[in-house]
């Protein structure tokens, strides 16, 4: 890989390396940065999950907010622009969350009304 990265050990089997942009790639137990597929154990897939979602949401928010690049400083309004779009994409995702619960417990208590378990489900 051409750009230089840091590398962060996360436990004793895998290794996150953060590049300059603030992207995260695997990489190898001697610290080489790789964007290839590694073997990952089942115990590293919400990992991998956490950075795929935070590569996206921060490619997503850095090409919404970020337009004058003139300067080396960060204006304002691309900082509140950026807050207000993380803050948002929380939200969302709180809120799919409690939706997601909220049919599952419907979805329950159904299967239970209907195994007699209970007299009625909640709408």
């Amino acid at each position: 890989m051409a750009e230089i990265c840091s590398v962060k050990f996360w436990n004793d089997r895998s290794v996150a390396a953060q590049t300059g942009l603030g992207h995260f790639y695997w990489a190898d137990d001697a610290g080489e940065c790789a964007t290839g597929s590694l073997d990952l154990r089942r115990e590293d897939a919400p990992f991998k999950e956490f950075l795929g979602t935070y590569n996206k949401l921060t490619e997503h928010c850095f090409m919404d907010c970020v337009k004058d690049f003139t300067t080396r400083d960060v204006r304002t309004e691309e900082v509140t622009c950026s807050e207000h779009c993380l803050q948002k994409y929380l939200k969302m995702t709180q809120r799919i969350s409690m939706r997601f619960q909220e049919y599952h417990i419907q979805q329950n208590e159904a299967l239970a009304a209907k195994a007699g378990l209970i007299s009625q489900p909640r709408i």
